[in-house]
Protein backbone atom coordinates (compact mmCIF):
# COMPACT_ATOMS: atom_id res chain seq x y z
CA UNK A 1 0.00 0.00 0.00
CA UNK A 2 1.09 3.13 -0.53
CA UNK A 3 0.43 5.76 1.98
CA UNK A 4 0.24 9.36 1.42
CA UNK A 5 1.27 12.04 3.63
CA UNK A 6 1.39 15.99 2.66
CA UNK A 7 2.17 19.42 2.74
CA UNK A 8 2.14 22.12 0.58
CA UNK A 9 4.91 24.36 1.34
CA UNK A 10 4.62 28.19 1.04
CA UNK A 11 5.05 29.72 -2.46
CA UNK A 12 6.43 33.10 -3.58
CA UNK A 13 6.48 34.41 -6.90
CA UNK A 14 6.49 37.81 -8.83
CA UNK A 15 5.19 38.18 -12.76
CA UNK A 16 7.49 40.34 -14.50
CA UNK A 17 6.20 40.03 -18.04
CA UNK A 18 9.00 43.02 -19.55
CA UNK A 19 11.11 42.43 -23.07
CA UNK A 20 14.24 42.20 -21.14
CA UNK A 21 14.39 38.64 -19.39
CA UNK A 22 15.30 40.61 -16.26
CA UNK A 23 13.72 41.53 -13.46
CA UNK A 24 13.73 45.20 -12.27
CA UNK A 25 15.91 45.98 -9.26
CA UNK A 26 12.98 45.94 -6.37
CA UNK A 27 10.99 42.85 -7.60
CA UNK A 28 13.80 40.49 -7.61
CA UNK A 29 12.64 37.61 -5.19
CA UNK A 30 14.99 37.13 -2.08
CA UNK A 31 14.38 33.62 -0.92
CA UNK A 32 15.46 32.06 -4.77
CA UNK A 33 17.72 32.03 -7.56
CA UNK A 34 16.12 31.94 -11.36
CA UNK A 35 17.70 32.14 -14.30
CA UNK A 36 15.35 33.73 -17.32
CA UNK A 37 15.85 33.59 -21.27
CA UNK A 38 14.00 35.09 -23.35
CA UNK A 39 13.40 33.68 -26.71
CA UNK A 40 15.28 34.66 -29.29
CA UNK A 41 13.15 36.52 -32.46
CA UNK A 42 11.94 33.78 -34.84
CA UNK A 43 11.74 33.07 -38.95
CA UNK A 44 9.48 32.95 -40.75
CA UNK A 45 7.61 29.45 -41.53
CA UNK A 46 4.23 28.03 -42.94
CA UNK A 47 1.46 25.59 -42.18
CA UNK A 48 0.36 23.14 -44.49
CA UNK A 49 -2.51 24.95 -46.17
CA UNK A 50 -1.92 28.03 -44.64
CA UNK A 51 0.09 31.22 -45.05
CA UNK A 52 3.41 31.59 -43.67
CA UNK A 53 3.71 32.92 -39.96
CA UNK A 54 6.48 34.35 -37.98
CA UNK A 55 7.84 31.89 -34.87
CA UNK A 56 9.27 33.23 -31.65
CA UNK A 57 11.47 30.26 -30.19
CA UNK A 58 10.36 29.43 -26.67
CA UNK A 59 12.30 31.04 -24.02
CA UNK A 60 13.43 29.01 -21.04
CA UNK A 61 12.99 29.61 -17.31
CA UNK A 62 14.14 27.45 -14.37
CA UNK A 63 14.38 28.37 -10.74
CA UNK A 64 16.11 26.74 -7.70
CA UNK A 65 14.51 26.85 -4.35
CA UNK A 66 15.51 28.27 -1.22
CA UNK A 67 16.72 26.00 1.39
CA UNK A 68 13.84 27.16 3.43
CA UNK A 69 11.54 25.36 1.02
CA UNK A 70 9.80 28.82 0.36
CA UNK A 71 10.50 29.28 -3.58
CA UNK A 72 9.86 31.55 -6.45
CA UNK A 73 11.03 32.50 -9.51
CA UNK A 74 9.62 33.82 -12.61
CA UNK A 75 10.07 34.80 -16.21
CA UNK A 76 8.52 35.36 -19.57
CA UNK A 77 8.87 32.83 -22.75
CA UNK A 78 6.70 34.04 -25.96
CA UNK A 79 6.15 32.83 -29.64
CA UNK A 80 3.99 33.19 -32.34
CA UNK A 81 3.21 30.67 -35.19
CA UNK A 82 0.62 29.94 -37.61
CA UNK A 83 -2.77 28.40 -36.01
CA UNK A 84 -2.66 24.76 -36.16
CA UNK A 85 1.09 24.33 -36.82
CA UNK A 86 1.60 22.84 -33.42
CA UNK A 87 5.22 21.41 -34.51
CA UNK A 88 5.86 25.23 -33.59
CA UNK A 89 5.58 27.30 -30.85
CA UNK A 90 2.22 28.84 -30.23
CA UNK A 91 1.44 32.99 -30.05
CA UNK A 92 1.03 33.15 -26.48
CA UNK A 93 3.70 34.19 -23.58
CA UNK A 94 3.94 32.61 -20.23
CA UNK A 95 4.89 33.05 -16.82
CA UNK A 96 6.81 30.52 -14.70
CA UNK A 97 6.82 30.06 -11.06
CA UNK A 98 8.28 27.33 -8.64
CA UNK A 99 6.83 26.03 -5.91
CA UNK A 100 7.86 23.17 -3.36
CA UNK A 101 5.68 20.46 -1.79
CA UNK A 102 6.15 17.65 1.25
CA UNK A 103 5.17 14.41 0.21
CA UNK A 104 5.85 11.15 2.25
CA UNK A 105 9.26 12.25 3.62
CA UNK A 106 10.88 14.44 0.56
CA UNK A 107 10.62 17.89 -0.99
CA UNK A 108 8.84 17.51 -4.67
CA UNK A 109 9.92 20.69 -6.72
CA UNK A 110 7.98 21.74 -9.62
CA UNK A 111 7.53 24.68 -12.31
CA UNK A 112 4.14 25.56 -13.34
CA UNK A 113 3.85 27.42 -16.40
CA UNK A 114 0.91 29.69 -17.07
CA UNK A 115 -0.05 31.30 -20.10
CA UNK A 116 -0.83 34.50 -20.64
CA UNK A 117 -4.14 33.48 -22.22
CA UNK A 118 -5.25 29.98 -21.05
CA UNK A 119 -7.57 28.10 -23.48
CA UNK A 120 -8.50 25.24 -20.72
CA UNK A 121 -9.26 25.04 -17.48
CA UNK A 122 -6.60 21.90 -17.05
CA UNK A 123 -3.23 21.24 -17.10
CA UNK A 124 -0.60 18.96 -18.38
CA UNK A 125 1.46 17.88 -16.21
CA UNK A 126 4.96 16.11 -17.43
CA UNK A 127 6.97 13.83 -15.66
CA UNK A 128 10.60 13.17 -16.64
CA UNK A 129 12.49 9.99 -16.45
CA UNK A 130 15.11 8.11 -14.19
CA UNK A 131 17.91 10.64 -13.14
CA UNK A 132 16.37 13.35 -14.95
CA UNK A 133 14.73 16.44 -13.03
CA UNK A 134 12.07 19.22 -14.64
CA UNK A 135 15.28 21.11 -16.25
CA UNK A 136 14.80 18.65 -19.10
CA UNK A 137 11.72 19.78 -19.89
CA UNK A 138 11.54 23.23 -19.65
CA UNK A 139 11.33 23.42 -22.98
CA UNK A 140 8.08 21.26 -23.22
CA UNK A 141 6.70 23.91 -20.94
CA UNK A 142 7.55 26.67 -22.78
CA UNK A 143 6.17 24.92 -26.24
CA UNK A 144 2.58 23.92 -24.57
CA UNK A 145 2.23 27.24 -22.47
CA UNK A 146 2.78 28.88 -25.82
CA UNK A 147 -0.44 27.12 -27.17
CA UNK A 148 -2.26 28.18 -24.12
CA UNK A 149 -2.21 24.73 -22.18
CA UNK A 150 -0.89 25.45 -18.45
CA UNK A 151 1.85 23.35 -17.46
CA UNK A 152 3.42 21.18 -14.11
CA UNK A 153 6.91 20.03 -14.30
CA UNK A 154 7.63 18.31 -11.23
CA UNK A 155 11.50 16.70 -9.83
CA UNK A 156 10.17 13.31 -8.83
CA UNK A 157 11.23 12.28 -5.96
CA UNK A 158 12.12 8.32 -6.05
CA UNK A 159 14.07 8.25 -9.11
CA UNK A 160 17.78 7.59 -8.78
CA UNK A 161 20.20 5.04 -8.52
CA UNK A 162 19.66 4.84 -4.68
CA UNK A 163 15.46 5.34 -4.90
CA UNK A 164 13.86 3.90 -8.04
CA UNK A 165 9.68 3.86 -6.96
CA UNK A 166 7.84 4.81 -9.91
CA UNK A 167 4.47 3.60 -8.23
CA UNK A 168 4.99 6.40 -5.47
CA UNK A 169 6.30 8.91 -7.94
CA UNK A 170 2.80 8.65 -9.46
CA UNK A 171 0.84 8.88 -5.90
CA UNK A 172 3.33 11.64 -4.89
CA UNK A 173 2.19 13.54 -8.29
CA UNK A 174 -1.33 12.71 -7.71
CA UNK A 175 -1.31 13.93 -4.64
CA UNK A 176 0.29 17.50 -5.94
CA UNK A 177 -2.36 17.86 -8.43
CA UNK A 178 -4.86 17.12 -6.01
CA UNK A 179 -3.26 19.65 -3.00
CA UNK A 180 -3.00 22.35 -6.08
CA UNK A 181 -6.41 22.04 -7.01
CA UNK A 182 -5.51 21.50 -10.92
CA UNK A 183 -7.93 19.47 -13.45
CA UNK A 184 -8.41 18.02 -15.83
CA UNK A 185 -5.37 16.86 -16.05
CA UNK A 186 -3.21 15.17 -18.95
CA UNK A 187 -0.18 13.09 -17.72
CA UNK A 188 2.68 12.97 -19.75
CA UNK A 189 5.78 10.81 -18.86
CA UNK A 190 8.39 10.26 -20.31
CA UNK A 191 10.60 7.08 -19.47
CA UNK A 192 10.39 5.57 -16.30
CA UNK A 193 8.13 8.35 -16.14
CA UNK A 194 6.09 7.08 -18.37
CA UNK A 195 5.25 4.55 -15.76
CA UNK A 196 4.43 7.19 -12.60
CA UNK A 197 1.87 8.76 -14.89
CA UNK A 198 -0.32 4.95 -15.40
CA UNK A 199 -0.16 4.81 -12.01
CA UNK A 200 -0.48 9.12 -11.01
CA UNK A 201 -3.98 8.83 -14.03
CA UNK A 202 -5.26 5.65 -11.86
CA UNK A 203 -5.72 7.58 -8.60
CA UNK A 204 -6.97 10.79 -9.72
CA UNK A 205 -10.11 11.02 -10.43
CA UNK A 206 -9.52 14.79 -12.44
CA UNK A 207 -7.17 12.62 -15.07
CA UNK A 208 -8.49 12.99 -18.38
CA UNK A 209 -5.48 11.22 -20.57
CA UNK A 210 -1.87 9.76 -20.43
CA UNK A 211 0.46 10.26 -22.94
CA UNK A 212 4.11 8.26 -22.76
CA UNK A 213 6.78 9.90 -24.24
CA UNK A 214 9.05 6.89 -25.16
CA UNK A 215 8.14 5.36 -22.46
CA UNK A 216 9.97 2.54 -20.31
CA UNK A 217 8.91 -0.47 -18.28
CA UNK A 218 10.59 -0.42 -14.20
CA UNK A 219 10.92 -4.76 -13.67
CA UNK A 220 11.03 -5.84 -10.56
CA UNK A 221 7.94 -3.97 -9.35
CA UNK A 222 4.02 -3.43 -10.11
CA UNK A 223 3.15 -5.22 -13.65
CA UNK A 224 2.25 -1.88 -15.41
CA UNK A 225 0.38 -3.71 -17.96
CA UNK A 226 -2.20 -4.05 -15.39
CA UNK A 227 -2.29 -0.16 -14.44
CA UNK A 228 -3.04 0.35 -17.84
CA UNK A 229 -5.50 -1.80 -17.84
CA UNK A 230 -7.43 -0.48 -15.01
CA UNK A 231 -7.62 3.08 -16.10
CA UNK A 232 -10.74 5.54 -16.90
CA UNK A 233 -8.91 7.08 -19.57
CA UNK A 234 -6.75 6.78 -22.89
CA UNK A 235 -3.69 6.00 -22.91
CA UNK A 236 -1.36 7.34 -25.78
CA UNK A 237 2.34 6.66 -26.43
CA UNK A 238 4.82 8.33 -29.16
CA UNK A 239 7.58 6.27 -29.33
CA UNK A 240 11.34 6.20 -30.35
CA UNK A 241 13.06 3.51 -32.02
CA UNK A 242 14.13 0.30 -30.22
CA UNK A 243 17.14 0.73 -28.38
CA UNK A 244 18.25 -2.01 -25.61
CA UNK A 245 20.59 0.32 -23.38
CA UNK A 246 17.88 3.53 -23.49
CA UNK A 247 14.04 2.29 -23.58
CA UNK A 248 14.47 -1.33 -23.14
CA UNK A 249 13.30 -2.37 -26.70
CA UNK A 250 10.43 -0.38 -26.34
CA UNK A 251 9.60 -2.06 -23.05
CA UNK A 252 6.86 0.53 -22.35
CA UNK A 253 4.58 -0.52 -25.32
CA UNK A 254 3.19 -3.40 -23.88
CA UNK A 255 1.31 -1.77 -21.03
CA UNK A 256 0.23 1.35 -23.24
CA UNK A 257 -1.17 -1.29 -25.69
CA UNK A 258 -3.12 -2.79 -22.68
CA UNK A 259 -5.34 0.59 -21.85
CA UNK A 260 -8.70 0.27 -23.23
CA UNK A 261 -8.91 3.49 -25.51
CA UNK A 262 -5.86 4.69 -26.60
CA UNK A 263 -3.43 4.69 -30.16
CA UNK A 264 0.81 4.69 -30.48
CA UNK A 265 3.04 5.78 -32.93
CA UNK A 266 6.71 5.99 -33.39
CA UNK A 267 8.74 8.71 -34.66
CA UNK A 268 11.36 7.49 -37.44
CA UNK A 269 14.81 7.65 -36.10
CA UNK A 270 13.95 8.91 -32.82
CA UNK A 271 16.32 8.40 -29.94
CA UNK A 272 15.59 8.18 -26.05
CA UNK A 273 16.91 12.11 -25.73
CA UNK A 274 15.08 13.46 -28.64
CA UNK A 275 12.07 13.47 -25.90
CA UNK A 276 13.79 16.09 -23.44
CA UNK A 277 13.80 19.60 -24.27
CA UNK A 278 16.48 20.28 -23.38
CA UNK A 279 18.50 17.16 -23.53
CA UNK A 280 22.54 17.02 -22.30
CA UNK A 281 25.51 15.40 -22.56
CA UNK A 282 24.35 12.48 -19.86
CA UNK A 283 21.74 11.25 -22.47
CA UNK A 284 23.29 11.55 -25.64
CA UNK A 285 26.07 9.71 -24.65
CA UNK A 286 24.36 6.71 -24.35
CA UNK A 287 21.44 7.04 -26.53
CA UNK A 288 21.73 9.58 -29.44
CA UNK A 289 21.12 7.75 -32.91
CA UNK A 290 21.54 8.17 -36.30
CA UNK A 291 19.88 10.40 -38.59
CA UNK A 292 19.89 9.15 -42.23
CA UNK A 293 16.06 10.51 -42.99
CA UNK A 294 15.53 13.24 -40.83
CA UNK A 295 17.14 15.52 -38.75
CA UNK A 296 16.66 16.23 -35.15
CA UNK A 297 14.45 19.63 -35.45
CA UNK A 298 12.17 17.43 -37.91
CA UNK A 299 12.11 14.84 -35.18
CA UNK A 300 11.90 17.10 -31.93
CA UNK A 301 8.80 19.23 -34.19
CA UNK A 302 6.71 15.86 -35.02
CA UNK A 303 7.35 14.65 -31.41
CA UNK A 304 5.80 18.04 -29.95
CA UNK A 305 3.20 18.53 -32.72
CA UNK A 306 1.66 15.23 -31.99
CA UNK A 307 2.01 15.99 -27.96
CA UNK A 308 0.44 19.87 -28.74
CA UNK A 309 -2.45 18.50 -30.85
CA UNK A 310 -3.41 15.80 -28.41
CA UNK A 311 -3.43 18.41 -25.09
CA UNK A 312 -5.86 20.42 -26.95
CA UNK A 313 -7.88 17.88 -27.84
CA UNK A 314 -8.05 16.36 -24.50
CA UNK A 315 -8.12 19.91 -22.49
CA UNK A 316 -9.82 22.30 -24.96
CA UNK A 317 -11.75 20.03 -26.93
CA UNK A 318 -9.83 21.50 -30.41
CA UNK A 319 -11.54 19.78 -33.19
CA UNK A 320 -8.67 20.67 -35.18
CA UNK A 321 -6.29 19.07 -32.77
CA UNK A 322 -8.06 16.15 -32.33
CA UNK A 323 -7.81 15.53 -36.46
CA UNK A 324 -3.96 14.80 -35.78
CA UNK A 325 -5.15 11.88 -33.91
CA UNK A 326 -7.17 10.67 -36.45
CA UNK A 327 -5.36 7.67 -37.50
CA UNK A 328 -7.19 7.42 -41.27
CA UNK A 329 -7.14 11.74 -41.07
CA UNK A 330 -5.16 13.78 -43.08
CA UNK A 331 -2.63 14.95 -40.49
CA UNK A 332 -1.49 11.28 -39.41
CA UNK A 333 -1.78 9.85 -42.97
CA UNK A 334 0.59 12.52 -44.65
CA UNK A 335 3.36 12.08 -41.54
CA UNK A 336 2.86 8.22 -42.56
CA UNK A 337 3.10 8.85 -46.36
CA UNK A 338 6.35 10.72 -45.60
CA UNK A 339 7.68 8.28 -43.63
CA UNK A 340 8.15 10.15 -40.04
CA UNK A 341 5.28 8.30 -38.28
CA UNK A 342 4.75 4.65 -38.06
CA UNK A 343 1.46 3.55 -36.51
CA UNK A 344 1.73 0.89 -33.47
Amino acid sequence: MLITIFALQACTSITYTGDTGAFPADETPESSTETVTNGASGTSGSATGGAGGTTGSSGSTSGTSGTSGTSGSTGTTGGSGPAGDYTMAGPMGATVTTGAFDVNGCTLEYLRYQPSSPVTDGVAVVVHGYSRTAENFTGWGAHLASWGIPVLLPSVCHSSGLDTNQDQNGTDVAALLAELGLGPVLYIGHSAGGMAVLQAALEDSEAAAVLGLDPVETYGGTDHAQTAAALRVPAYGIFGEENWACNSSNSGLSPYQSARDGARLRVTEADHCDFEDPTDGTCTAWCEGSNDWFDDDDIAGTIQGFTTALALWQLADDSEAAAWWDAAGPVWRGYMDSGAITSL
